[in-house]
């Protein structure tokens, strides 16, 4: 993780370095994710807001770099996943073919597998075309998105697919950003996952998550997509502060802790 992130800081410029010791202590909870989940559900779809999109064209051009970072630096062939379900059986397996074959298969994205509801990709900074085309499909930002933040979220780092695994990716992941395209990393990642696995389809009558022994638990490969939206989550979970300054630029501004318990909610 070290030796990676320092080409990537030598090629690129102007990152953090994580500390890997930390990933250990990057938990997921119910207390820590039914609030994100609550902020996520509630939250706007709101593509043309000026902070919104400053911070979703800002992560899409960093995203291009850690793509052309990935594929022509660190040599890694990436390829559509057409096939049925997942790429994977877990994040081990695409672990050993990130490490054994340097290849990396991604699950492209359509309307079905774009939200619960079919969302539709029309006006989405995530569904924008790319111009690259690989294998004969023309990839878009998302299909990038995923490529990326599977090598540099899970795979190098080791992180699984279950609700702590996805929380500790981000974690890793938007270390290697902006603090500005790091908001809407964070939508993108710790928001829709914290849905995922605490959203209201996870939760009993009385708004407690239920567990595997529980009627109407669903297991992972069960659970719903979230819908995709277009918006900046509250500092207090992206761990950065978007606003405009007096001459109406937008400005972000890291905070110092970014992976405890949101106390808006």
């Amino acid at each position: 993780m070290d030796e990676l992130i320092t080409q990537w800081t030598t090629a690129c410029g102007e990152l953090v370095k994580p500390n890997p010791g930390h990933i250990a202590d990057v938990v997921m909870t119910p207390e820590i994710g039914k609030p994100i989940a609550r902020a996520y559900e509630t939250g706007k779809h709101d593509p043309q807001d000026v902070l919104v999109r400053a911070s979703y064209q800002q992560l899409i051009g960093e995203l291009f770099c850690q793509y052309l970072f990935m594929t022509e630096f660190l040599d890694i062939q990436i390829d559509p996943y057409t096939g049925a379900g997942e790429p994977y059986e877990d994040s081990a397996a695409m672990r050993c073919d990130v490490t054994d074959h340097r290849h990396l298969y991604f699950l492209i994205t359509t309307e079905d597998a774009f939200g619960s509801n079919h969302s539709d990709l029309t006006g989405h900074w995530m569904g924008q075309p790319t111009g690259i085309r690989v294998q004969g499909y023309d990839l878009l930002v998302n299909d990038i998105f995923r490529a990326v933040h599977d090598l540099f979220g899970h795979a190098i780092p080791g992180t699984s697919f279950s609700a702590t695994g996805e929380e500790r990716a981000w974690f890793c992941h938007s270390q290697m950003f902006s603090p500005l395209a790091r908001s809407a990393l964070t939508t993108e990642t710790r928001g829709q996952n914290t849905w995922v696995n605490f959203g209201p389809h996870m939760l009993d009558d009385a708004g407690n998550v239920r567990g595997e022994e529980n009627a109407g638990w669903l297991p992972p490969r069960d659970r719903p997509f979230a819908d995709q939206k277009n918006m900046i989550l509250h500092e207090d979970i992206s761990g950065v502060r978007v606003y405009q300054d007096q001459t109406g630029t937008v400005q972000a501004v890291a905070q110092s802790a970014i992976h405890g318990r949101p106390e808006f909610a």
